[in-house]
C-alpha cells in the first residue's frame, strides 16, 4: 500500500493551513509515486536495444541452423560407418530486450470531509489507498505500451530510410547532377564566369530538390497520363499497349520526377 497521512480532526492539527474559513472534518493525503518511461532517453535507448536484440536473434537463428545442419551430417556419417550417433546438446538462451529507462514521478492524492464534521471510515481509507495504487499500476502500464508503440514506429521509419540511403540515394544524386548539367549547359552567345555558373547550378539544384519525390506509383501514373496524351494526338499506340508496357516497367526505380506533383495534394 502507498504511504499516506491521515488527520482525524483538521481543526485540532496546528500544521493545517486554511485558505478560507476552517470547517470540521478530516483530511487524507496519499502518496502516488510511479516509474515513468515517457522520456526521450528511454525512446532512444529502446530503439537501439530493439535493433541490437533483433540482430542478435538473427545471428542466433543462423547459428542454430548451422548447428542443426552439422548434427544432421554427423548423424548420416555415423550411420554410414555403422557407429552409434550421440547428439550434442546445446542450450540456446532467449534473447530479450532490456527494461526501459524510467524516472520517478510523484503526486499526492488529497481527500477531505471538510464541512461534514466526520472522519474517514476505515473502509474509505482502504478504498482511497487501493484506488491510488490502481492509478499507479495503470499509468505505468499505459506509458510502457505507448513507449513500445513509439519504438516500433521509429524502427519502421528507420528501415525505409536505410534502404533508400544504401540503394537509391546514389541514383537520385546521379540523376540530379545530370539534370543540373543539362540545364546549365552554355548556349550559343552565353558568357558566364565560373562563379556565376556555380551559383546557377546551386539555384537549379535547389529547385529540382524541392520538386523531386521518390514515389514509383505516382511516377508511373504520371508517365501513363503523359503517354495517353501523346497517343491521343499521335495515334501511334493503343491505350492497352501503353498500359501493358507500363505494367512491365513498374518495378523500375524512378528517381526525381519534377513533373510528378502538378496537381495539388
Amino acid at each position: 500500500m502507498p504511504q499516506y497521512i491521515f488527520v482525524n480532526e483538521v481543526v485540532r492539527e496546528p500544521r493545517m493551513h486554511y485558505y478560507k474559513v476552517p470547517r470540521l472534518g478530516s483530511y487524507l493525503a496519499v502518496r502516488l509515486e510511479y516509474d515513468s518511461c515517457m522520456l526521450q532517453a528511454a525512446l532512444d535507448a529502446g530503439v537501439a536495444d530493439f535493433l541490437d536484440s533483433r540482430t542478435k536473434r538473427k545471428e542466433q537463428e543462423e547459428e542454430r541452423k548451422n548447428f542443426d545442419e552439422a548434427q544432421r551430417e554427423l548423424k548420416e556419417q555415423k550411420e554410414a560407418d555403422g557407429e552409434e550417433f550421440i547428439p550434442e546438446k546445446k542450450e540456446w538462451p532467449e534473447i530479450e530486450t532490456q527494461a526501459y529507462k524510467t524516472q520517478k514521478v510523484q503526486f499526492v492524492v488529497c481527500l477531505n470531509t471538510l464541512g461534514q464534521d466526520r472522519e474517514f471510515t476505515e473502509d474509505e481509507v482502504k478504498f482511497a489507498l487501493r484506488k491510488t495504487q490502481f492509478y499507479r499500476d495503470v499509468w505505468e502500464k499505459i506509458e510502457t505500451n505507448n513507449l513500445k508503440e513509439d519504438i516500433e514506429k521509429r524502427v519502421a521509419q528507420i528501415e525505409p530510410d536505410r534502404f533508400y540511403r544504401e540503394t537509391l540515394e546514389q541514383l537520385d544524386i546521379a540523376e540530379l547532377e545530370k539534370l543540373v548539367e543539362e540545364q546549365t549547359a552554355p548556349k550559343e552567345g552565353d558568357q558566364f564566369s565560373e562563379e556565376q555558373k556555380m551559383a546557377l547550378q546551386r539555384k537549379i539544384k535547389f529547385q529540382l530538390l524541392t520538386k523531386g519525390f521518390y514515389s514509383p506509383d505516382d511516377a508511373l501514373a504520371h508517365r501513363t497520363k503523359i503517354e495517353k496524351e501523346r497517343i491521343r494526338t499521335s495515334g501511334n499506340k493503343s491505350a492497352e499497349e501503353i498500359a501493358r508496357e507500363e505494367a512491365m516497367d513498374a518495378s523500375k526505380y524512378i528517381p526525381l520526377v519534377p513533373e510528378q506533383w502538378r496537381q495539388k495534394l
